[in-house]
């Protein structure tokens, strides 16, 4: 993803990286970071850098499905998201699956025509989140991480498909 920003970048703009905090160096070469601070328009900082303070002076945000998409879209810049992040949908988001569609994003962003979210679309768009949302897990490597046992996901799981399916037939699908 990187490597793909660098290339579509406008001249004079750079990208500023910061890895997620919850990466575990170990599971990286050095050899990722060497390459990716031999790019000309790429910059590393340490993932200690606050986050928001890079936010608030970026043109734009680009995440896979970190949290730093999410915290750019509430805060008014334009996120471009290219993995399955929640807010891949919202409004001030764009899902970029490809180097076409993420050189003519990030034109918009440069002449202005992107529609960024407010924090009322924001908020509209947690709220439409919930209403559709259960708790619950479906991966079995974030169950690892979860409170919730592999009984009560499946049981989660379960209730919300049952209620999807109510739902779809009252409304005579």
């Amino acid at each position: 993803v990187v490597e793909m920003v660098s290339r579509a970048l406008p001249a004079g703009w750079r990208l500023v990286v910061k890895e997620n905090p919850k990466q575990q160096l170990s599971k990286r070469q050095p050899t990722f970071y060497q390459r990716l601070a031999q790019l000309p328009n790429v910059q590393l900082v340490s993932r200690r850098h606050s986050s928001m303070d890079l936010i608030e002076a970026a043109q734009a945000v680009a995440a896979i499905t970190g949290s730093a998409g999410w915290e750019g879209l509430c805060a008014g810049k334009p996120v471009l998201v290219f993995g399955n992040a929640f807010y891949r949908a919202a409004m001030g988001a764009v899902a970029v699956d490809d180097l076409d569609t993420l050189r003519e994003e990030l034109a918009r962003i440069a002449d202005g025509r992107f529609v960024t979210a407010t924090t009322s679309t924001c908020r509209a768009f947690l709220a439409g989140l919930q209403q559709h949302s259960y708790r619950g897990v479906t991966d079995a490597q974030y169950l690892r991480d979860s409170t919730m046992s592999e009984d009560e996901a499946i049981q989660a799981y379960a209730m919300a498909l049952r209620d999807m399916l109510a739902d779809s037939r009252a409304c005579g699908a």
